[in-house]
Formats: C-alpha cells, sequence, structure tokens
C-alpha cells in the first residue's frame, strides 16, 4: 500500500500533464484549429486504441447485443496495427483477422468457463492446464500481458497450445469481468454473420 502512495506521488505531475495537453487538444477542436467529422448516424467510440486487454471488444459486443434489439448497428474497426487507409469490407478476411486479434471463441464469466472445462471430463493435468491459463489472462486482463509473465511454469508452446484447446470448446481465453454482471457474450463474429444473414 505504501508502495502505491509513492507511485501515485510520482505519477501525479505526469497525469497532471496529461490531463492538461487532453483539455488543450479538446480545445482546438472547439475554436476549429483541429477539423471535426459530422455523421448522419449517431456514432459511439470506444478507446483506447493504443492500450490493449482492457476489454474494449467484450464492451463492445455488450453495446450490439444491447443496441440492435432497437436499432439497426454496424461495427467498424481501425484493424490492429493496421497500415492501409481507406475503408475496407474485409468479408473474406474477418475469421483470420479474429483468429489473430481477439480470437474465436464466446466470451464467458471465468466461473462460468470453468463450469464448461469442469464438465467435459478431461484428464487432471488438462483441466488444470486450461483453468490456470484463464486465471491468468484474467488476472493480468489480457492475453498479451498474461505472454510477459509466463514465470517457471509455462512456456510459449504450452501457453498457445491451451489458448487454441480454449477456442476449440467455443471459449474465449478472455473472460468477462465479474463486475460486468454477465456469464455469457456471443462472439463477435457471430454476431457479425448474424447481422450479415438479417440483412439478406
Amino acid at each position: 500500500m505504501i508502495r502505491n502512495l509513492k507511485t501515485c506521488k510520482y505519477l501525479y505531475p505526469l497525469a497532471w500533464l496529461y490531463g492538461l495537453a487532453v483539455s488543450l487538444r479538446n480545445k482546438l477542436f472547439d475554436w476549429g484549429v483541429f477539423s471535426e467529422e459530422m455523421y448522419p448516424v449517431p456514432v459511439i467510440s470506444i478507446g483506447n486504441i493504443t492500450a490493449g486487454g482492457t476489454g474494449k471488444t467484450p464492451h463492445i459486443e455488450f453495446l450490439i447485443n444491447f443496441l440492435s434489439k432497437k436499432y439497426r448497428v454496424a461495427v467498424l474497426s481501425r484493424g490492429y496495427k493496421r497500415k492501409s487507409s481507406g475503408f475496407i469490407l474485409a468479408d473474406e478476411n474477418v475469421t483470420r483477422y479474429f483468429s489473430k486479434t481477439i480470437m474465436l471463441g464466446d466470451y464467458y464469466s471465468l466461473k462460468k468457463a470453468r463450469k464448461i472445462i469442469e464438465s467435459k471430463g478431461f484428464c487432471p493435468s488438462k483441466e488444470k492446464r486450461l483453468l490456470d491459463a484463464l486465471e491468468l489472462i484474467a488476472t493480468h486482463k489480457g492475453i498479451y500481458k498474461a505472454r510477459e509473465h509466463f514465470g517457471d511454469v509455462w512456456t510459449k508452446a504450452s501457453f498457445d497450445r491451451s489458448l487454441k484447446e480454449l477456442v476449440a470448446l467455443d471459449i474465449n481465453p478472455v473472460t468477462i469481468p465479474r463486475n460486468w454482471g454477465y456469464d455469457y457474450l456471443p462472439n463477435l463474429l457471430k454476431v457479425y454473420r448474424g447481422m450479415k444473414e438479417s440483412s439478406k
């Protein structure tokens, strides 16, 4: 606790400078120095695009499920580490994109995912490995951050193997945060395909 207080003390000036820079940037938009884009439809922007593993994708899935009951919903993504420009309807590449960025499989709470794995009758070592992988990812709030904390327990090969096995069970390795109050959200790819079918 004391260490955290000392860290906050040192970071406070940086936080103040960051807040000042953001406020100035917003004012430049208000003053017309930076141009704004206006659209004829309501837009919800989910960020920050520079931070990974913060729950942006499950949050987008929640909004799609919530809003699509009343509105026609579309999702635009800049694309992970994308270097091209312009709008691309990546219909034929969607599955490959999802498998590389947010992975396939539906989203579950950690408790629900644990029940599914325990119900499969795997040998104790495999069951423990899959559960440990989910716990590691949930603890570090993302796959990429979890990779940095293998320690002496995991190797890259065993971790990647566990991710593939979870996806084969239709379980996304990134679980729904406990405070969201949801046990299940469909994978965004399934939602996309459902929207595509309903628009025909």
